[in-house]
C-alpha cells in the first residue's frame, strides 16, 4: 500500500515483495514509489491502472524520465515497456488528472532483452543507443511525444546510408546530427517504400539520430539499419550539403542530380573557377520544374555568401537558365525545392565526362581479416592485391586506398601501375595497426584504380580485431 506522505522522491513508499501496490490520487496529487533490482540487468514493464492517472513516469537521472504511455483500448490503463534496469534501486511517479480515485501499480520483471531490440530509457542523447554498420534494431514509438536516440562513431570520413521503416500508421521526423553540427539535418518526407533514408559522407567523430513521433501510434516495431557505402563511389548530391560551407564538389558530368527533402532544405555545389567570363546554361528536367520555383529553385552565390546579381536568369521560352560567371571568382549554386532535380550545365570549353569502369580485372582477397584485439604491440596484415589487363593495349592506372579507421593505416607498394596487354600483377596491400586495437567494429580498407580517362573501379576487404585472436606479424 501507498504510505503518505510520499509526494517527493525522497520519501517513496516501497513497493511490496511482489513489486506491486496501491494508492489513491485526489486532484493533481503526486504519489513516488521506490523498489530495488537484484542479479543481472533485465527488462521490466510498468503498469498503473486508475481512472484519475495523468502521468506515470519512470525517474532516470535529471534529464532521463521515461512516461508510460496510455493504452488506446482501456484509457485507465498505463504501461511503460522495454525497461531496460540495471542492479540498484529505481523510482516511479504517479500523477493524478483533476479527480479522485484509487489505482494500482506492479512491475513485472521480463527477462533478458533480445538482441537488437531497443531499450527504454533511450529518450534523451545521453542515453542513445549505439548502432553497428550492418545490423538492424528494432523498438517502439508509442506516442507522439515519444523521442528515440541512437548514436554510431566514424573513425574516419565515412560514406554511410541510414535507413528507417516506420510500422504502418505512423508518421515520424528523423533528425541527423552529424559531430560537429550545431543544426540537425531533418528527414521527413519517406521514400516510396515508406522506408526514410538519408545517406552521406560523415566526418570522424560521434554522429546522433533522434526519431520523433508526429502522429499515429503502433504497438509493431520500427527497424533501424546503418549501412557503410563505398568511400569512392559518392553521389552528386553529396549530403550533407544544406549549407554553403558543405557545397558539393561540381561533377564531372556537368549534370546536378539529387533531391531535397522539404521547402528548408537546400542543396549547394561550388563551381569550377574559370579564367575568362563564361556564359553558361543550366537546363532543368520538365519534372524538376514541377518541383522547384524557377525564380528562386536556381541561385548563385560568392565566397562571402552574397546571391550574385542578376546571377541566373530564367528564360521562360525556353525553359532554361541563363548567366555569365565572373573570371577567377569563387561561386557557389543553391539548389532550393522539393522532391529530385536534375540539370544540365552547358558552357562554352566545358565538355562534359561519364567515364565507365576501366577495362581492368581486379582482385582483393574479401575477408574478414582477424587481429588479435587489444594486442600491446603493433600488427600488420599484407594482402596482394591483383590487377590483370583482358585487353591487347596497355593500360596505366592510378591507385588509392582508404581505411575507415583513422588509426590502421593503409598503404599500396605503389601509387600507379602500367599493365601490358594480358598481364597480370600483383600490388601488396599493407595495413599497419597500432598496440591496443580496438574489438568495437570491423574495419573497411577500400582500393581505387582509376585510369586517364577518369573511369574508376573500387574493391574492398574487412579487417577484424577480435579478442582471443592470434597477433598478425607483431611489430
Amino acid at each position: 500500500m501507498e504510505i503518505e506522505p510520499n509526494e517527493d522522491p525522497e520519501t517513496a513508499s516501497a513497493l511490496g515483495a511482489d513489486y506491486s501496490a496501491r494508492g489513491h490520487l485526489e486532484g493533481r496529487d503526486r504519489d513516488h514509489f521506490s523498489f530495488t533490482t537484484e542479479g543481472d540487468p533485465q527488462l521490466w514493464t510498468i503498469e498503473a491502472r486508475g481512472d484519475n492517472i495523468a502521468k506515470v513516469t519512470y525517474l532516470g537521472s535529471r534529464r532521463s524520465h521515461t512516461s508510460a504511455t496510455v493504452s488506446p483500448d482501456d484509457p485507465t490503463l498505463h504501461t511503460l515497456t522495454n525497461l531496460y534496469l540495471l542492479p540498484g534501486e529505481h523510482r516511479l511517479e504517479v500523477r493524478g488528472s483533476t479527480g479522485s480515485g484509487s489505482y494500482s501499480l506492479r512491475a513485472v520483471p521480463i527477462g533478458p532483452p533480445t538482441p537488437g531490440m531497443e531499450l527504454e530509457p533511450n529518450d534523451a542523447p545521453e542515453q542513445a543507443h549505439r548502432l553497428r554498420f550492418g545490423e538492424v534494431r528494432s523498438g517502439h514509438l508509442s506516442e507522439t511525444r515519444d523521442r528515440d536516440y541512437y548514436r554510431f562513431d566514424s573513425l574516419a570520413e565515412e560514406h554511410v546510408e541510414l535507413r528507417w521503416m516506420p510500422p504502418p500508421g505512423v508518421v515520424v521526423k528523423v533528425y541527423v546530427w552529424p559531430a560537429g553540427r550545431s543544426q540537425p539535418v531533418t528527414i521527413d518526407v519517406p521514400d516510396e517504400d515508406g522506408a526514410y533514408r538519408y545517406q552521406a559522407v560523415f566526418p570522424l567523430g560521434r554522429h546522433l539520430i533522434e526519431l520523433r513521433a508526429q502522429r499515429g501510434r503502433s504497438d509493431e516495431p520500427y527497424a533501424i539499419r546503418l549501412d557503410r557505402l563505398n568511400p569512392f563511389l559518392v553521389p552528386t548530391d553529396r549530403e550533407p550539403n544544406d549549407e554553403q560551407h558543405e557545397a558539393s564538389p561540381f561533377p564531372a558530368s556537368l549534370r546536378l542530380e539529387g533531391s531535397t527533402r522539404g521547402s528548408a532544405d537546400s542543396d549547394w555545389y561550388q563551381l569550377p573557377r574559370f579564367q575568362t567570363p563564361t556564359s553558361v546554361t543550366i537546363e532543368p528536367t520538365e519534372r524538376t520544374l514541377e518541383g522547384f520555383p524557377k525564380r528562386d529553385g536556381l541561385r548563385l552565390y560568392d565566397a562571402a555568401g552574397k546571391q550574385v546579381d542578376p546571377g541566373l536568369v530564367f528564360d521562360e521560352e525556353l525553359s532554361v537558365y541563363r548567366g555569365t560567371l565572373p573570371a577567377g571568382e569563387e561561386l557557389s549554386i543553391r539548389i532550393r525545392g522539393f522532391g529530385a532535380y536534375q540539370y544540365l550545365f552547358t558552357s562554352n570549353g566545358a565538355e562534359p565526362q561519364t567515364p565507365g569502369p576501366p577495362a581492368v580485372a581486379a582482385a582483393l582477397p574479401a575477408g574478414p581479416h582477424r587481429i588479435a584485439a587489444f594486442w600491446p604491440e603493433g600488427q600488420r596484415v599484407t594482402l596482394p592485391l591483383a590487377l590483370r589487363n583482358p585487353d591487347q593495349e596497355s593500360l596505366r592506372l592510378k591507385l588509392d586506398v582508404v581505411s575507415s579507421d583513422h588509426r590502421w593505416r593503409a598503404a599500396l607498394g605503389s601509387s600507379s601501375v602500367t599493365l601490358a596487354g594480358g598481364q597480370t600483377v600483383e600490388v601488396p596491400l599493407t595495413v599497419e595497426v597500432g598496440p591496443d586495437a580496438w574489438s568495437i567494429q570491423p574495419v573497411n580498407v577500400t582500393v581505387r584504380a582509376s585510369d586517364p580517362a577518369g573511369a574508376v573501379q573500387s574493391l574492398a576487404t574487412e579487417l577484424e580485431a577480435v579478442c582471443g585472436a592470434p597477433a598478425v606479424d607483431p611489430q
